[in-house]
């Protein structure tokens, strides 16, 4: 089993946010860490180099590498040095030395137990049935407010038995059952490869960047029942910061562990329902691992997966060879299409979706008091469906009260909250878009970007007089953010283009379509 990357997450959630610094180290076996963070004897190389990577798709991203070190200062914690390195590891190798010599490794055994054997009697469980198989799980949710998610509270159960042809194909001779014993998947559930899992062609397997395309970021199917996602790091990030805040440190893991078939010296509490059960043995103790549907950036070959373990008091990320298997824990879908609001001027209602932390409207502003705007080819009926254009400044005040009229930045924002720039513009069409490769509109978030066009004035005759003149083939919406006194950035989303582009225009030649921001 080849281990190649290590995201732990002690004392992690009282530092969020902060910038993640990975440290490759040539001759460590492939194993790098985290900064801030000491990992023990898992790190043996003495020559590693510092390398900073992005993390906003997770956290707010914090310019300088040392914010770690520095929150770490300030709680005094002398267990967590400032920098993963050869200095820093005899202490944390001890650390970590002494906490497992107080753990009897057992072997890893489901003899003698059932599927209930996991069940918390003080947990009040929902159920929902997988229509593809029969097959009925327990369900929880977890979490306060819009953070809380509903997860299956056990292991999927799901085989090539299926009459979809495509999932039968990549599931064929990808999954297994714990121990090499079918009885044992109707006890603690299926193990997957990555390909199985995320019900991908297993030709991409060795070249994991290349699925990013078509790996869409947020409620992501894979293998999961239609409703339910394979879970994102954030996701998981989630689930353990509010068992952090709910149970305190060190106690992550013990509080998301089935009560049953850990080592008996390190069993879990399960406090939540959650009820994670190992899958194998190692030296240093039982451990499962549950597959997260994010794309590894950094190793080609390599799957990041939700690892607990019998001697970590909190759960890591680590990144696997594709080629391994995993649990997978399905958490069901958010629907990111929240409502109606009523615009109280004339009442008319429009559609609104929640993505990240902001409402946006979900279809273009139709409001035409006082002939503000025109509609397309002069046609009211088209306004209803397609929206109205506007000049730049009708647009600055045409929005209904409690909402506005977006900057740049915050539909650069709503680029990142939908998984970057380089693919935003894919899940944000509607699906109404030409279906055609990796032009398709998936509509994924509910934002449902229709290919609505734009008025401009051109010199159509060549006699130096301006023509109203309209242009199709993609949705555009303005922004608040000026250019220029004379320019202001319109948002454009193309038929050829996986990504958005922003581009200035001039004031008082453009009419295009608004779409609003609620305050």
């Amino acid at each position: 089993m080849r281990y190649n990357l290590f995201l732990e997450w002690n004392k992690v959630f009282a530092v969020l946010p902060f910038a993640v610094v990975f440290w490759a180290c040539s001759d460590s076996d492939d194993i790098v860490g985290v900064d801030g963070i000491s990992f023990g004897s898992e790190i043996e190389s003495s020559s590693c180099q510092e390398i900073e990577l992005s993390s906003s798709s997770l956290y707010n991203d914090v310019k300088s590498s040392s914010s770690i070190a520095q929150s770490s200062e300030s709680r005094d914690d002398s267990k967590f040095s400032s920098n993963v390195s050869s200095d820093s590891e005899s202490s944390s190798s001890s650390e970590i030395a002494a906490f497992s010599s107080s753990v009897r490794t057992e072997a890893f055994t489901l003899d003698g137990l059932t599927k209930d054997s996991f069940k918390n009697p003080d947990v009040n469980y929902q159920t929902m049935t997988d229509e593809r198989d029969g097959h009925v799980y327990r369900i929880v949710t977890i979490g306060k407010g819009d953070d809380a998610l509903t997860w299956m509270a056990e292991n999927l159960n799901f085989s090539e038995n299926t009459t979809d042809s495509a999932l039968a194909i990549n599931l064929k001779s990808q999954t297994s059952c714990p121990l090499d014993k079918k009885e044992n998947c109707d006890i603690a559930g299926r193990l997957y490869k990555w390909n199985a899992a995320m019900n991908i062609n297993v030709a991409y397997k060795d070249s994991i960047r290349s699925a990013k395309n078509i790996i869409y970021p947020y409620n992501y199917q894979g293998v999961c029942p239609s409703g339910w996602h394979i879970p994102k790091k954030d996701e998981y990030v989630s689930l353990m910061k509010f068992v952090y805040d709910v149970d305190g440190y060190d106690h992550v893991s013990t509080a998301l562990k089935s009560k049953t078939g850990w080592d008996s010296q390190a069993a879990g509490r399960d406090i939540f329902g959650f009820s994670f059960v190992p899958m194998d043995s190692s030296e240093n103790g039982n451990l499962g691992f549950a597959l997260v549907s994010d794309i590894n950036d950094y190793d080609d070959g390599g799957v990041i997966m939700f690892r607990i373990m019998d001697i970590e008091p909190n759960p890591i990320f680590i990144v696997l060879g594709a080629e391994n298997t995993s649990y997978v824990r399905c958490v069901k879908n958010k629907d990111f299409f929240d409502g109606w609001f009523e615009d109280e001027r004339d009442g008319k209602k429009y559609k609104y979706a929640r993505i990240g932390k902001k409402v946006w409207m979900a279809e273009n502003l139709n409001y035409g008091k006082d002939s503000t705007g025109s509609c397309f080819w002069h046609d009211d009926e088209a306004c209803s469906e397609y929206g109205r254009f506007y000049t730049y400044e009708e647009a600055l005040n045409v929005c209904p009260e409690n909402w506005h009229l977006p900057s740049k930045e915050e539909f650069q924002q709503l680029e990142e909250d939908v998984g970057g720039w380089d693919n935003a513009a894919t899940y944000l069409r509607s699906t109404e878009w030409a279906n055609v490769g990796n032009e398709a509109g998936l509509n994924t978030y509910g934002f449902n970007a229709k290919p609505t066009g734009y008025y401009g004035k051109e010199d159509v005759s060549k006699n130096g007089s301006l023509e109203k003149v309209f242009r199709s083939g993609g949705f555009n919406m303005w922004t608040s953010t000026r250019y220029n006194s004379q320019a202001a950035y319109m948002v454009q989303i193309l038929d050829w283009s996986g990504s958005s582009i922003s581009i200035p225009s001039e004031n008082k030649i453009f009419e295009v379509p608004v779409r609003c921001v609620k305050n």
